[in-house]
């Protein structure tokens, strides 16, 4: 069976520095992550996503996994936004569980930066997110 692209996406009410250290610290993924483990080379944050990492830089994290790849890839939610991030993450698998699993662990992430709120696209300009208070 050929793998399949999984898209997942979520914005976060933060700037994109602090996104990343919840994808690449162990300190900050434990917080929304159940199984994980992350040093230099092993990034493991379940029994089906285990890899070691490829690339950090300012804007996306690679992990090469078993027999694919998983990117996560951050952004600022619009050129005014500095404190909204959006993640999309690309995962090459062929396994349907991943796409609950990554839906009940961004749903997680998401509610400890934002709580309840879920950003639209028509909220993109208030001032809570663009560092205008």
């Amino acid at each position: 069976m050929k793998s399949k692209f999984l898209h997942k996406s979520v914005r976060l009410n933060t700037f994109i520095e602090d996104s990343i250290r919840y994808f690449t610290l162990a300190s900050k993924m434990s917080k929304w992550l159940d199984d994980i483990t992350v040093d230099d080379v092993k990034y493991k944050i379940s029994d089906k996503i285990n890899g070691s990492i490829e690339e950090i830089s300012d804007n996306r994290v690679v992990i090469k996994l078993e027999n694919s790849f998983l990117r996560i890839h951050f952004m600022q939610c619009t050129y005014k936004t500095e404190y909204c991030t959006e993640i999309h993450i690309i995962h090459e698998t062929d396994d349907e569980e991943i796409s609950l699993f990554w839906d009940d662990k961004l749903d997680k992430l998401r509610r400890i930066f934002n709580r309840d709120w879920i950003i639209q696209d028509e909220e993109l300009t208030l001032s809570i997110l663009t560092g205008g208070l």
